[in-house]
């Protein structure tokens, strides 16, 4: 356990890590030794500016990241790799688009407009959020026979995210902006390639991928406008390549891709009036 270096301000960070490695006590005719190692990352902050319009302090942040890996050997025949990660960061920092006389948490909007004077200072009507979680998995797993190499790799990422943010920044709720994402994708490849060093090597494969990515606006300003939309997609492909050894140092390279994609688009808002849409597209292409 050591202590990260500070960042900004006032922000401690807490660090672990792990690894380990066995080995087979006794000989058998599969053995598998493994490899294993984790970390993990803490991030705590109190908040180092102050809120003009509330007198509260701001810019608070809580954040921790972890990830493992294992790797596993089964002789010469196959190796197994799998892979695991997962994160959390909040903070209520006011982080917007221009610095208003050096001071980054400052803009002029409208008149009325509360306007920090200090580089550390803010000015808000409510609490702002920015939380991001997200998750992944994936593995690896290759077949190491006589002549070829078989490699199986697969992964899932998914993702959360909300923001809330104050957009107008006086003493009065009048506009504000509360933007959740939500993503999920997983992703297949297959791929198999000679491994026999003649003068004829190749390669081919296969790719399977599926994501869904939602977004929810809620953007008030000053009225409500209340906002759903999907997007799905599909896509696949195969390919190979191959090497021919025509002279000492002469060698003659080909391969071809088949690429195919399909998306989905829906929309949706529902405050202040009801309006729908949707629309869809698909692609391929050889090349």
């Amino acid at each position: 356990v050591a202590a990260g270096p500070t960042l900004c301000h006032a922000e401690p960070q807490r660090s672990i890590s792990v690894a380990s490695v066995s080995e087979p006590s006794a000989p058998s005719s599969l053995t598998a030794p493994a490899a294993f190692n984790t970390s993990l990352v803490s991030i705590e902050d109190d908040g180092y500016l102050t809120d003009i319009v509330t007198g509260d302090d701001v810019g608070e942040r809580e954040a921790y990241y972890a990830r493992s890996k294992l790797r596993v050997e089964f002789d010469n025949l196959a190796t197994l790799t799998l892979r695991g990660a997962i994160s959390h960061d909040q903070n209520d920092a006011i982080a917007l688009n221009s610095a208003l006389d050096g001071n980054s948490s400052a803009r002029r909007t409208s008149p009325s407009t509360v306007i920090p004077d200090e580089p550390y200072e803010a000015a808000s009507d409510m609490n702002n959020t920015n939380k991001v979680n997200s998750k992944s998995a994936s593995y690896t797993l290759a077949f190491h026979l006589d002549s070829l190499e078989v490699t199986a790799t697969g992964s899932y990422q998914q993702a959360e995210m909300r923001f809330v943010s104050d957009s107008d920044r006086t003493k009065l709720v009048g506009s504000y902006n509360d933007i959740s994402y939500d993503d999920d994708a997983w992703s297949q490849e297959i791929l198999v390639a000679s491994t026999n060093g003649g003068g004829f090597e190749w390669t081919t494969g296969a790719f399977f991928y599926t994501g869904t990515d939602e977004t929810a606006p809620q953007i008030v300003q000053p009225n409500v406008q209340y906002i759903d939309t999907r997007m799905e997609t599909d896509a696949w492909a195969v390919f190979g390549e191959a090497t021919w050894r025509v002279g000492e140092q002469l060698y003659l390279t080909g391969g071809g891709r088949y690429s195919a994609e399909q998306r989905d688009y829906r929309y949706q808002q529902t405050i202040p009036t009801l309006m729908r849409g949707s629309d869809d597209a698909s692609f391929n292409n050889f090349t």
